[in-house]
């Protein structure tokens, strides 16, 4: 990714009407978003790519609340490495947590 992002752009992030997702390029070639809020589809919620840029982005609309995910990386699920509130899954791996005021 381009070296004058700064890293703390990276992550989600509450906008108006729902959540902000960023993740560098150099994290994988896709990057899906699958959380509560899309039945943990790793295939609805695709990042675009921005190779001019050097990021993926995506909004997604939200409700306010309480909302967990997990990154998709080329089939490979993770929590956020840029979002360090989480919380434990059933499976003993972490989720991202993100609130919508």
């Amino acid at each position: 990714y381009r070296p004058s992002m700064q890293q703390h752009s990276f992550g989600a992030r509450a906008v108006a009407g729902g959540a902000q997702f960023v993740q560098p390029l150099a994290f994988g070639k896709v990057i899906a978003i699958a959380g509560d809020f899309n039945n943990w589809s790793p295939t609805e919620a695709t990042m675009a790519r921005n190779d001019v840029s050097g990021y993926h982005m995506l909004f997604l609309p939200l409700p306010p609340g309480r909302h967990q995910y997990r990154l998709v990386v080329d089939w490979h699920w993770t929590s956020d490495p840029h979002n360090p509130t989480i919380s434990k899954n059933p499976f003993g791996e972490t989720n991202s947590v993100l609130i919508i005021p």
